[in-house]
């Protein structure tokens, strides 16, 4: 496993609103963005995310 890259900027992701319209991870105005990227054919990341 990897380990944890708190505080490290993140390049933009191409992504979604909950409405499907593209949206840039820079253009969120948040204080705080949480970002959790696995993969979910990976038993230890479903164990892991489960209860999400």
């Amino acid at each position: 496993m990897k380990k944890v890259l708190i505080g490290n900027t993140l390049k933009d992701l191409p992504m979604s609103d909950t409405l499907g319209k593209p949206v840039s991870l820079y253009q969120t105005k948040s204080k705080y963005i949480l970002v959790m990227i696995y993969d979910p054919n990976c038993h230890h990341c479903q164990e892991t995310t489960k209860s999400w």
